[in-house]
């Protein structure tokens, strides 16, 4: 069993915080604790270093998404366009250890994408869900083969997200299975070549 570090203890110990934080204001829109384990194991297991996040919020995801960077050597990117949620988050990575694993970018996701540089390892979409479409068309030439896109909320929000739904699903250059955890995660895997 590997022994749990100061930064894991910190980081768990925020996690913990917000998840209580959470009851009391739903308006934080947090993946559930399963989600951001899901998240963290994805990007572990596919030893991603470039992870962008649309939506950040007060950083709940991205202190999971900093956790598989910090052991994968790599970075979390994450956009957030609320200045309020911006500086939560920014206090909250301090708190847990995990500052100096995230660039944050203010702004509207669509004006900040076109920034990021790529190749990107994997894409983390929880923001205006009429958006996603637009998202993932932004993201796409910068995904690298063997990338994958995940959104969120594919379940609880599937009326709204019907759309990007059957464009992941009938997308040429995807494989794409709906991953029942949190609120339905779509994973999509760029395909190679």
């Amino acid at each position: 069993m590997q022994k749990e570090t100061e930064m894991d203890k910190k980081a768990t110990a925020v996690l913990r915080e917000l998840e209580e934080y959470k009851k009391s204001h739903p308006n934080m829109w947090n993946v559930p604790p399963d989600a951001g384990m899901f998240l963290m194991i994805l990007a572990k297991s596919m030893r991603a270093k470039n992870i962008l996040e649309v939506g950040m919020s007060n950083g709940y995801s991205t202190i999971y998404l900093a956790l598989a960077a910090r052991e994968t050597s790599g970075r979390v990117t994450s956009i957030e366009g609320d200045p309020e949620r911006m500086e939560m988050a920014r206090e909250n990575f301090a708190r847990a250890g995990v500052s100096e694993l995230i660039d944050i970018r203010a702004g509207k996701a669509l004006e900040v994408i076109p920034g990021i540089e790529g190749p990107l390892d994997y894409v983390f979409l929880d923001a205006t869900k009429g958006e996603y479409i637009d998202y993932f068309n932004a993201v796409w030439e910068k995904v690298r083969p063997g990338g994958v896109i995940v959104a969120d909320n594919v379940v609880n929000l599937a009326s709204s997200l019907r759309d990007y739904i059957e464009m992941t699903e009938k997308h040429e250059g995807l494989d794409t299975v709906l991953i029942p955890v949190g609120n339905g995660e779509m994973l999509s895997y760029k395909r190679l070549g």
